[in-house]
């Protein structure tokens, strides 16, 4: 069996807004974080996989997988 972790997510800056020419308007900037994790094991004799999608990589996180992951192959 074999098993990996990847994280997706994005960053965002939004900053530009449209206006009439010759004004320069105020716009509040700030950083939008937005990650999800997704953990895998896949059985390539069988094609039986597991996969979860969590908030966190962690080792809470791992730890939730691992226990799914027993107890759907058991």
């Amino acid at each position: 069996m074999f098993q990996d972790e990847a994280g997706f997510g994005r960053i965002n800056k939004p900053k530009y807004c449209w206006c009439r020419k010759g004004i320069r308007p105020s716009v509040p900037c700030h950083h939008i974080r937005e990650y999800r994790y997704a953990y895998g094991a896949e059985e390539p004799l069988t094609g039986n996989g597991y996969f979860l999608v969590v908030p966190y990589c962690n080792t809470a996180c791992m730890s939730i997988f691992l226990k799914q992951l027993s107890d759907t192959i058991s």
